[in-house]
């Protein structure tokens, strides 16, 4: 048995929702072993495209924070470092290529 974390009464391990209060018990929807939809959407387009991968991610934490899914938010967080993490690396790799654009154009002059 555990407990709710809204009011405290105690609730069966399988139950998603407090029979007491009528709130969600935290890890219902993350017992089943299984990631949100968005969140794995947010995850796969942090690889293909980093901005809206981001984005996507980012709903998707709020959601499962607010649903209380933790593992859904694990997922949705990764999603989130990885887009931040290739936005950044495009932008170290456009400043480089600017210098070196100004630099060749500087050397012919």
């Amino acid at each position: 048995m555990k407990y709710c974390s809204h009011c405290g009464s105690q609730v069966a391990d399988e139950a998603v929702i407090c029979p007491n209060c009528g709130c969600k018990v935290e890890g219902g929807s993350s017992s089943n072993g299984s990631y949100s939809g968005i969140s794995i959407v947010g995850f796969v387009l942090a690889f293909i495209m980093p901005i809206i991968g981001l984005i996507v991610s980012i709903v998707a934490r709020n959601n499962a924070k607010r649903d209380g899914d933790t593992k859904s938010a694990g997922f949705a967080k990764a999603g989130i470092i990885i887009s931040a993490c290739l936005i950044a690396f495009a932008v170290l790799i456009y400043v480089i290529v600017f210098i070196g654009i100004i630099a060749a154009a500087g050397a012919a002059v």
